[in-house]
């Protein structure tokens, strides 16, 4: 028996990959740089916010709240 549509995996295209991968480039680069950072850091390279708070000398609180106002913002750009 067939999987209704909404249980089936969906594949994106490459071609759909690669237009999201330019969404989510522009939306990052749109970040002020602070917040990006903190981003790349926690979201891309895997750091903690401790490590985090120390390699960019700043409050762990501060890089807390930098990821959630750096998501906040992708999440509004990337659903324009």
């Amino acid at each position: 028996m067939a999987a209704a549509p909404d249980e089936e995996e969906v594949i994106a295209s490459p071609e759909s990959r690669i237009l999201d991968s330019i969404a989510l480039e522009r939306a990052l680069t749109s970040l002020e740089e602070g917040l990006r950072r903190v981003v790349v850091l926690k979201e891309l390279e895997g750091y903690s916010h401790r490590e985090i708070a120390e390699l960019l000398q700043i409050e762990r609180a501060t890089s807390e709240g930098r990821l959630y106002m750096a998501r906040k913002q992708l999440r509004a750009r990337l659903s324009e």
